[in-house]
């Protein structure tokens, strides 16, 4: 679970299944996703459907060992609901945005205070702090990922390509 082992000690697969499964984690924070949207994802990506049910145990805090295929199919399914949620991704990136420049505590408000206790549910052995800062860094994640060109920003950044 990601926050419990030193990523020097993990070989590449490894960081990137921890990766993937913290976008999962994120959108799934954010987002209440359904089984309609896995199905949704699964069907506009021509994926495999017996990704649906990895798909959901990621987004639900499970740790999961990934093969490259499952990593890089798993990759497009979260940028894809990146897209299809992007609005509310961006609302809360604004949100948090304004927040940090009023001074103000962006944790207070509705939308950024539930996600970041139901990532905090998701890690429990995190501190608040560290919970904190993995919940900004996902959220912007959420959003680079939400791009049109999310699915190769994505498998670029983080080398999940299939001649790896």
């Amino acid at each position: 679970m990601l926050g419990q082992t030193d990523s020097s000690e993990l070989n590449y697969p490894e960081q990137e299944t921890i990766y993937i499964a913290g976008l999962w984690r994120s959108l799934g924070a954010l987002v209440k996703l359904t089984p309609q949207n896995y199905q949704q994802a699964i069907q506009a990506s021509h994926l495999d459907p017996q990704l649906e049910p990895k798909a959901v145990k990621l987004s639900r805090g499970e740790y999961l060992e990934l093969s490259l295929a499952e990593q890089k199919a798993l990759g497009e399914m979260v940028c894809l609901l990146c897209q299809q949620h992007r609005e509310l991704i961006r609302r809360a990136v604004a949100l948090l945005e304004q927040m940090i420049n009023q001074n103000d505590d962006p944790w207070q408000t509705t939308l950024l205070g539930k996600y970041r206790d139901r990532l905090h549910r998701l890690h429990p052995k995190l501190t608040t702090d560290q919970v904190t800062g993995l919940a900004e860094r996902n959220l912007i994640a959420l959003l680079f990922y939400s791009s049109t060109h999310g699915t190769q920003r994505l498998q670029l950044c983080h080398n999940i390509t299939a001649d790896r």
